[in-house]
């Protein structure tokens, strides 16, 4: 369960607020879109439901924010650049948490999701891969450590219709809370049941937060 407050996060640069008193809870298998045009807070506010020092370098928080999930997965939309010559392999040894990790699981993802699991020994660099290639190992590895919160930041930006499928079909059948950020209408459609839509109005000097608990059709 998450659960915020009266939640309140400030850019600190320009005082502008980001998400305004925003209250709610997020239950066990509820499956969250965060929605809003560019520059509205979507990405602040995952990072921030993933641990607060992600934002604290430039921004202010006030609320209250109760995380009571055993182990929150978060994947950015892009891996940082300085790992892509690490070779795959290496990227994977230090991806794992020896403590947590799950090989039999990995294996029997790779198998489901199509990715080649010959490749978990390739000694070629992470940026030969795909942008959907990345996506998969990125969310084989996370999937394997077995959390019980995945926070998606733009999922299906780089991703082909069959793996876009399969992350659809994957998330309506989880188990798991899964919150996400994206535009992708037909993702949204098929995969919401909890909307947090962010706005920025009166020409964006102020913001307006949103909550519904309905799927991203029956909102709109």
């Amino acid at each position: 369960m998450l659960t915020f407050e009266h939640l309140t996060i400030t850019h600190k640069k320009d005082n502008a607020v980001l998400i305004n008193d925003l209250t709610m809870t997020i239950n066990a298998c509820d499956k969250v879109a965060i929605i809003g045009e560019e520059g509205c807070g979507k990405s602040t506010l995952l990072s921030f439901m993933r641990e607060e020092s992600a934002i604290s370098s430039y921004a202010e928080v006030s609320g209250i924010c109760r995380r009571n999930y055993r182990r929150v997965a978060y994947l950015p939309p892009f891996i940082d650049p300085t790992l892509l010559t690490l070779s795959i392999s290496d990227f994977i040894d230090r991806s794992i948490d020896y403590t947590a990790f799950d090989y039999g699981l990995f294996y029997q993802l790779a198998h489901e999701l199509g990715f080649d699991s010959k490749r978990f020994e390739d000694e070629s660099p992470l940026a030969v891969l795909s942008g959907g290639e990345k996506f998969k190992l990125q969310l084989l590895l996370l999937l394997a450590h077995e959390p019980d919160c995945l926070l998606l930041d733009e999922p299906t930006s780089d991703l082909d219709f069959e793996t876009i499928t399969w992350l659809i079909g994957f998330i309506q059948k989880s188990m798991l809370t899964i919150i996400f950020v994206s535009h992708d209408d037909y993702f949204l459609s098929q995969t919401a049941t909890r909307i947090i839509h962010l706005e920025q109005v009166k020409k964006r000097r102020e913001s307006k937060t949103h909550t519904s608990k309905m799927g991203y059709k029956d909102y709109l």
